[in-house]
């Protein structure tokens, strides 16, 4: 499980992770913006508040070399993700994860957040 301590590790893989799918697939993919990466990590690795999320990290040798995160959420995405809000629900291969991401917070018993509506 992710730690406090990991959270620069952790901004530094998302920020990755947005590049990479961004060159692929810039329509449906951005790089967020570093703060609220930030925030966002040091607000969920916090424990002040029971969010459902699970954030697992890959070690060698102490070092963080990639991380995983089990979040159940549904549009629009906030800012520290990086899939680029839009109107309507999602096809293809993010729904699928969707799907895949449910069964498996079935699996490990946690909650999954109400849907996000649009202000």
């Amino acid at each position: 499980m992710a730690r406090a301590g990991d959270v620069p590790a952790l901004v530094q893989l998302r920020m990755a992770n947005g590049e990479r799918h961004a060159a692929l697939d810039p329509s449906g993919y951005r790089v967020p913006e570093a703060p609220p990466v930030r925030r966002y990590f040091d607000e969920l690795l916090s424990g002040a508040a029971e969010t459902g999320i699970v954030v697992l990290v890959a070690e060698v040798a102490g070092t963080v070399m990639g991380m995983t995160e089990l979040v159940i959420r549904s549009e629009p995405p906030p800012d520290h993700q990086i899939l680029i809000p839009r109107d309507g629900p999602r096809s293809g291969s993010t729904a699928g994860h969707v799907a895949v991401r449910a069964q498996l917070a079935d699996r490990h018993h946690l909650r999954q957040q109400p849907p996000m509506r649009a202000p």
